[in-house]
C-alpha cells in the first residue's frame, strides 16, 4: 500500500468539500450532523479508491504505520514549510520597509497635493475677486464713454462756432 493512494483519496476528498468553505471560524458553527456527513463522504471516497480496496481485502494494510507514515510526513512537510518561510524572511522584510518608504513618499506627496490644491483654491478665489473687479471696471468705462458722447453731443450744440 503506497501512500500515494492515500493522497489522492485525500485530494479526491477536499474537490467533495469544495463547496463548503472550511476555515477555522466555520469549525466552531458544525453541527453533528454535518460533522457526520462529511466523515461519511470522507469514508466513502476513502473505499472507492480500488487499491486501498485491494489492501484491506486481503489484509495488507496496517492503519498504525499508514498513520505514522502520514505522520511523518506531515511533520517533514511542515519543517520544509517552515524552512522556506524563514528562508523568505528577509525578502518579505526588505518587501515591507519598501512598502514603509512607498507610503512615506505617497504620504508626502498627498500633503503636497492638498497644499496645492489649497493653493488653487486661494487662486480661483482670487481669480473671482479679479473678475468681478474687471467687471467693474468695464462697466465704469462703458459709462464714461457713453458720458463723454453725451458731454461732446452737448458741447457741440451749446459751442457757438468760432466763424459766426
Amino acid at each position: 500500500m503506497t501512500l500515494n493512494a492515500g493522497r489522492k483519496a485525500s485530494a479526491g476528498s477536499n474537490q467533495t468539500r469544495s463547496n463548503k468553505p472550511s476555515t477555522a471560524s466555520n469549525s466552531s458553527n458544525i453541527t453533528p450532523e454535518d460533522e457526520s456527513e462529511r466523515l461519511s463522504a470522507d469514508l466513502a471516497l476513502f473505499l472507492s479508491n480500488p487499491s486501498l480496496q485491494s489492501a484491506l481485502a486481503d489484509g495488507s494494510l496496517d492503519l498504525a504505520s499508514y498513520s505514522s507514515t502520514i505522520n511523518s510526513e506531515l511533520a517533514t512537510l511542515e519543517r520544509e514549510c517552515i524552512a522556506l518561510h524563514r528562508q523568505a524572511a528577509p525578502d518579505i522584510r526588505i518587501l515591507r520597509d519598501e512598502m514603509d518608504v512607498c507610503d512615506s513618499i505617497l504620504a508626502g506627496l498627498q500633503e503636497m497635493l492638498l497644499g496645492f490644491q489649497a493653493d488653487l483654491s486661494g487662486l480661483s478665489g482670487d481669480i473671482r475677486q479679479l473678475q468681478e473687479q474687471s467687471r467693474s471696471l468695464a462697466i465704469k468705462v462703458d459709462n464714461r464713454r457713453e458720458a463723454e458722447e453725451g458731454l461732446r453731443l452737448f458741447l457741440e450744440r451749446v459751442v457757438v462756432p468760432p466763424n459766426l
